[in-house]
């Protein structure tokens, strides 16, 4: 008698009814790789706030030591 962690069952019961699988490391390097593409207007943005907050920190901190 072997044992199986449950979920190694789970995993093959679920591939046997077709509604999860497996991918290869192609299909996950695809995958990431849309991923960070879907990402980059986003974290362009932030930078871009980010940088756009320092600027105006620095501003405001200069006016308030020239005062």
């Amino acid at each position: 008698m072997t044992f199986h962690s449950i979920y190694k069952t789970i995993v093959k019961k679920l591939e046997f009814e077709g509604r999860i699988k497996t991918l290869s490391l192609q299909e996950t390097y695809s995958l990431d790789n849309q991923f960070a593409e879907g990402l980059v207007p986003i974290k362009q943005e932030f930078h871009k706030k980010h940088n756009a907050s320092r600027y105006y920190t620095n501003n405001l901190e200069k006016t308030t030591i020239q005062v």
